[in-house]
């Protein structure tokens, strides 16, 4: 074999082993609570992709990656043409990277659909931490605050992952809901 096929087919082993490197960026909602108001905040991440296989196995992830590779082309390709018109999913690298999902193995656009544990529940915040977060967030230094005040990542990727922290929502959850129960 040949340095030139031996360095082929070593790119090709790294491109499968790497299994599903999803260029996907979604954002995730995280309440955050005190004892009068809540706020949503949007943090968007860099979106790890599905895991293949858990513990992580290389193998059984190349074999999954190989048989599935024409669905991921039609799924990828359906996601590349629909990510410009949907306000929560971006594709890193823009174009670019909807190309490379679509035509390389181990690349998708398929973001990881489970959300990380402990996403779900409440972030609870003493009054001067959760006006100092809402105030520093609004200011555009969310992800600094978020690292700062709050300080967990549940998500895989932890702190790396994490592009922008921003205000979801600053309605106050308790106070609106007696009022919508009103109106109905």
């Amino acid at each position: 074999m040949s340095i030139h096929h031996r360095r082929c087919a070593a790119l090709s082993l790294f491109l499968l082993l790497g299994s599903c490197y999803s260029l996907a960026q979604t954002p995730l909602t995280r309440r955050i609570r005190t004892e009068g108001a809540t706020v949503v905040l949007r943090i968007w991440i860099n979106n790890p992709g599905p895991v293949l296989s858990a513990p992580p196995s290389p193998l059984h992830d190349a074999i999954h990656v190989l048989l599935l590779y024409p669905v991921e082309i039609v799924l990828d390709t359906g996601i590349a043409v629909t990510a410009p018109f949907d306000p929560d999913f971006e594709i890193r690298w823009g174009p670019i990277g909807a190309v490379a999902a679509i035509v390389l193995p181990g690349v998708t656009l398929m973001p990881d659909f489970y959300l990380p544990p402990g996403i779900r529940e409440d972030v609870v915040l003493e009054e001067p931490a959760f006006d100092d977060l809402v105030a520093r967030v609004r200011s555009g230094d969310g992800i600094k605050a978020y690292h700062e005040i709050v300080g967990h990542y549940p998500w895989r990727g932890g702190e790396a992952a994490v592009l922008s922290v921003e205000l979801g929502s600053d309605t106050p959850v308790e106070a609106a809901q007696p009022a919508a129960a009103a109106d109905g």
